[in-house]
């Protein structure tokens, strides 16, 4: 069965050649940064203070994607920083868990 051609502007859809569907790189980033969001979270849900570099070594991601990670969760309250620069789970968001 082919998906109708209004489909080809879907931004996460990719036609090839042969009018088969796929899945885009920017669908494929984005189910990548997910789980990567869910190795750091899973690194920090004991509620203890950790630095960037043991974030980075428990989750075997690159400095610069932990980094994005952690900032997103302290953007949307998921996740504090202490005055150390090291950061932990936020206490509402561990009890949601």
């Amino acid at each position: 069965m082919s998906l109708p051609v209004s489909l080809c502007n879907l931004k996460y859809l990719t036609e090839t050649e042969s009018c088969g569907y796929f899945p885009s790189q920017e669908l494929l980033s984005q189910a990548r940064l997910e789980f990567q969001g869910w190795q750091v979270l899973d690194a920090l849900v004991d509620g203890k203070w950790h630095s960037v570099a043991w974030l980075r070594d428990e989750s075997q991601l690159p400095v610069s994607e932990v980094e994005l990670i952690v900032d997103f969760f302290v953007e949307f309250g998921l996740a504090e920083f202490d005055a150390d620069g090291k950061v932990r789970i936020a206490k509402d968001f561990k009890e949601l868990l």
